[in-house]
């Protein structure tokens, strides 16, 4: 992949997430668990060209006062879950790169065969 973006509210591998990126591929962490254990710094990335970023985001208060506001509001996002395989994200693609979607996909990773 070209680009991954997690936003896995749990620990977890990430290295199983930078095997999937290509060559000069990047990944985006946004927001991690108050307790994580993972460390970027650490990942065994040698001469792979892959970018590993995280993004700028609130902290647990600010992220809880969003998530009341929502609720209070009747504000939730418009998703479709799609399955991790390679025709369901290739149609989505499709679908977001002719500005076919009001929504955003997400990928439901405990269907992904590996």
């Amino acid at each position: 992949m070209d680009f991954i973006i997690t936003t896995i509210p749990v620990n977890y591998d990430p290295m199983m997430y930078v095997r999937m990126l290509k060559i000069g591929g990047e990944m985006a962490i946004v927001g991690l668990p108050a307790n994580s254990n993972i460390n970027i710094s650490k990942l065994p990335l040698g001469n792979a060209n892959r970018k590993i970023y995280g993004s700028l985001i609130g902290g647990i208060r600010e992220t809880q006062e969003m998530l009341n506001y929502s609720v209070a509001n009747n504000i939730y996002p418009e998703v479709e879950l799609i399955q991790a395989e390679a025709a369901e994200i290739d149609k989505a693609y499709k679908k977001i790169a002719d500005g076919k979607v009001p929504f955003r996909y997400v990928i439901d990773m405990s269907t992904l065969k590996y």
